[in-house]
């Protein structure tokens, strides 16, 4: 698989199966942002809480930086 970690991708060959790992190539921020916890929490919000599943969650965000996307992450109200 690309960009996991050989041992990260062992870990999760065993619990979950090859079926449920997805990856996103994608770049969704801008290099120099500082907001990449924030990309990482609306991720996890948007499939705990708001129901969606990965694909769903990720497809939010265009593939290019842009405002739009900074806009999106910084939307963690519950």
């Amino acid at each position: 698989m690309q960009h996991i970690p050989t041992q990260l991708e062992k870990c999760l060959l065993k619990s979950v199966g090859a079926d449920n790992i997805f990856v996103s190539d994608g770049q969704n921020q801008y290099l120099i942002s500082i907001m990449c916890g924030y990309y990482c929490l609306k991720i996890c919000k948007s499939i705990l809480l708001d129901g969606m599943n990965f694909k769903q969650a990720i497809n939010q965000f265009s593939d290019e930086p842009s405002a739009k996307n900074r806009s999106i992450a910084d939307d963690l109200f519950i």
